[in-house]
């Protein structure tokens, strides 16, 4: 309030006398003399329309945040920090604009008249609020009118006072010609209501100030009682809206975990649903990664969509992963029931192609599925195990020994392993391609190496020796010995004391013809044949020989242009494998 050194007062308007209230009220209005000389509303801020778009800008929001992959299988990672301050704010803001909105909407009927600025001759009542701050008009000074124009256009007024140590007062008026007028109106009324203090005409003054009353009692406060609660009277801010602030934190602390849990309960009931819907491996797997209240439910189900699944795809390596990944599900029996009827097609196949075969080999096979399916080994290892360095020297020194018309040329350096692996390599992928057409590749494959401990074995096992036929020819200094080779091939199973094999010699021919001289040809010529033999014989051991095998096997041995033939000088016996060349 103010005090009898400062010239400004403040009151509060429930505290007049109830007279004083009505007869301010009636002035403030224009019902009762004096009227305002000039009289400007309070700005009402973004008013109650800019506050209720706030509101519903928030509301949607809200809604878009909260439904944004809503019932999505899987919702869109959002860190938890990051969310809680997203819905906090949300809930904080909207919380503060909708009570705002209320406040504006109840401001309109708290105050018995209409906020502003009222300027009389004897005094500015500035009437913002329900406490009155009166400031009397005799500090008033150096009146400014200001016409404040916007690209050439007239836009209002500012009419400027400067008050006696308490800065301006200022007041917008629309019209330069209504400025002027009030601004002349102030000053004659103020010059009015002057002398007639002057001359103590007390009743002229009493027409020209609403509030000459409490200034002449000298009471601007009635006692606190029945008199202050009487109408007109100013109600009192709820505290609900004099700290909006607050409560609008509390609506975040309780409506964010109340949202974000309700959502995520929601969002989890829909995403079981949708789970069970689509019912594969993968949706189980992130339910169970992100769901909470049915994760025991979905883990008990993932094995069992994984071995339809793996079912689906008819493949060896599918089943054996779901028994990897699930080895204590109930599933277990099913698969491995599944998985021995996978062998067993597979046996069954082989045997139908391989109908009329050896019933050692057929028997065989059977106890390698058998073994592959228990152990879960799928390669059968192909070792190829030739002549030793020393056998072949030996072979060497024999032939040197021997006394001809032509030097015998050595045969040690073009059978040893390095120069036969291109052949075995061969040899290994035709019966891969051969095998491949019953047995899928993570059921059998073969592979070339050396013998593995715990996986079975191809062994093929070689000798090379001399036939005692030499060949000869004009165009070339060296004899060329035939080669005899034999081989043994035998297929082991770990564990398993009965082992299947066969034995094969080929014998060279009485004569042949290359594409060229030399002894890195013609020896590599008797060897492609030897090899070829071997192929031929593999494949009719588990397969069957093919129309014309045997002859396109002979076939190869003959060179397409530059030929050297090799009659036996000696008229040597016919060989016993292969044709003639």
């Amino acid at each position: 309030m103010g005090n009898g050194s400062d010239p400004v007062r403040t009151v509060d308007f429930n505290a007049l006398p109830k007279a004083v209230r009505e007869r301010l009220i009636a002035c403030l209005e224009g019902k009762s003399a004096p009227a305002p000389i000039i009289a400007v509303p309070a700005p009402t801020g973004c008013g109650p329309v800019g506050m209720s778009i706030l509101f519903f800008v928030l509301l949607a929001l809200a809604l878009v945040w909260t439904v944004t992959d809503f019932g999505a299988f899987i919702e869109r990672d959002r860190p938890a920090p990051v969310a809680a301050i997203a819905y906090a704010g949300i809930f904080f803001f909207l919380g503060l604009s909708a009570l705002s909105t209320a406040r504006t909407f109840w401001a309109k009927n708290a105050l018995p008249f209409k906020p502003g600025r009222y300027l009389f001759a004897y005094d500015l009542v500035d009437a913002t609020t329900r406490t009155l701050r009166i400031v009397p008009a005799y500090l008033f000074s150096d009146p400014q009118l200001v016409h404040h124009h916007r690209n050439g256009h007239y836009q209002y007024t500012l009419l400027t006072f400067t008050v006696a140590g308490r800065g301006k007062e200022a007041f917008a008026i629309h019209g330069k010609e209504k400025a002027e007028g009030q601004l002349n109106a102030f000053r004659q009324a103020y010059l009015a209501v002057m002398r007639a203090v002057q001359a103590q005409d007390w009743k002229t003054v009493w027409a020209s100030d609403p509030l000459f009353d409490v200034k002449q009692s000298g009471v601007w406060e009635v006692p606190p009682g029945p008199e202050r609660d009487q109408p007109p009277a100013a109600k009192s801010v709820p505290w609900l809206f004099r700290n909006r602030a607050l409560v609008a934190g509390g609506l975040a602390l309780i409506g964010t975990p109340a949202l974000v849990g309700l959502r995520t309960l929601v969002n989890d009931q829909l995403s079981f649903s949708a789970a069970e819907r689509i019912d594969r491996e993968a949706t189980w797997e992130l339910y169970v990664e992100h769901g909470y209240l049915y994760v025991d439910e979905a883990e008990a189900r993932m094995p069992v969509a994984a071995l339809r699944e793996a079912k689906e795809k008819g493949s060896v390596s599918a089943v054996r992963e779901v028994l990897k990944k699930y080895p204590s599900s109930p599933i277990v029996n099913d698969a491995r029931a599944h998985l021995h009827s996978l062998y067993a097609k597979t046996l069954a196949a082989f045997r139908e192609k391989a109908s009329g075969r050896d019933p050692a080999m057929l028997d065989f096979m059977g106890r390698l599925l058998a073994f592959l399916e228990q152990s879960s080994v799928t390669t059968v290892r192909v070792v190829f195990k030739p002549p030793t360095t020393e056998a072949l020297a030996n072979v060497d020194r024999t032939l040197a020994a021997k006394k001809t018309a032509k030097k015998i040329a050595p045969i040690a350096s073009h059978f040893d392993s390095s120069h036969l692996s291109a052949r075995q390599t061969a040899i290994v992928a035709t019966l891969n391609q051969a095998f491949g057409q019953i047995f899928p590749t993570d059921v059998m494959r073969l592979e070339l190496g050396t013998e593995a401990a715990s996986e079975p074995a191809l062994e093929i096992s070689y000798d090379v020796r001399p036939s005692g036929q030499l060949y000869v020819s004009d165009k070339d200094e060296h004899a060329y010995v035939g080669i005899i080779v034999d081989f043994t091939m035998k297929m082991r199973i770990l564990g398993d004391p009965k082992t299947f094999g066969f034995s094969v010699q080929v014998e060279p021919p009485e004569r042949f013809s290359t594409s060229g001289t030399g002894d890195e040809v013609v020896y590599d010529t008797m060897a492609r044949r030897a090899f070829e033999q071997l192929d031929t014989k593999l494949q009719t051991v588990f397969f069957g020989a093919r129309p014309g095998e045997a002859a396109n096997a002979v076939s190869g041995l003959q060179g397409s242009r530059d030929k050297r033939t090799f009659p036996s000088p000696d008229g040597a016996r016919t060989p016993s494998q292969g044709a003639e060349q």
